[in-house]
């Protein structure tokens, strides 16, 4: 198990580079004649599909991103958007708040500026869930998480931060047969 000391959290100390996303639906057009092995070769990670709330001040999206491929999809009768964010490979933390230091960014009041961060545990190689004591917490799959307490992940979670955004935890291979092999079936 990934530890930390109370209080400690990796995010507050990094800078970070904020980039434009992309549409879900290019990233599927591009992926959608990959068969599930080639996909799962060439993102070896979970992946994190976010909703992205209505942000609060009136901006047009409530997400940014780092160094990590950001996709979006507005749904065109909910307004609702979709963000795809694969976990880092290199076992550093993805950081989620309300700061815009953070790889995935909400500009929600209710969300802590360094709400809970992502790891690959390097002991275990499984992924987890930290919630460093945030003003409103985090549940995963409705059980709300303890601060500084990693919580395993293994696919196909939904991560609430505050009641107020979604990010769904998916394998490459659950990731493939929800968004991309469904999609086929539509055509």
């Amino acid at each position: 198990m990934t530890t930390l000391q109370p209080g400690a959290n990796p995010c507050q100390k990094l800078e970070r580079t904020v980039s434009r996303p992309v549409t879900l639906d290019v990233f599927l057009r591009s992926l959608e004649r990959l068969s599930e092995e080639e996909f799962v070769a060439q993102f070896p990670t979970p992946l994190l599909v976010a909703d992205e709330p209505e942000a609060e001040d009136g901006s047009e999206s409530g997400f940014f991103t780092e160094k990590v491929k950001l996709v979006e999809i507005k749904r065109h009768l909910t307004g609702e958007a979709r963000q795809v964010i694969p976990m880092p490979a290199d076992g550093r933390w993805l950081c989620v708040g309300r700061s815009r230091i953070n790889e995935l960014t909400f500009r929600k009041r209710r969300i802590s500026k360094f709400h809970c961060h992502l790891k690959r545990d390097p002991r275990t190689g499984s992924f987890v869930v930290v919630d460093p004591g945030s003003r409103n917490g985090s549940t995963v799959n409705g059980v709300r998480l303890q601060t500084d307490v990693p919580r395993t992940l293994t696919g196909g979670e939904a991560i609430w931060l505050a009641g107020d955004a979604r990010i769904e935890f998916y394998t490459a291979s659950q990731f493939y047969r929800r968004y991309i092999k469904s999609r086929r079936k539509i055509a």
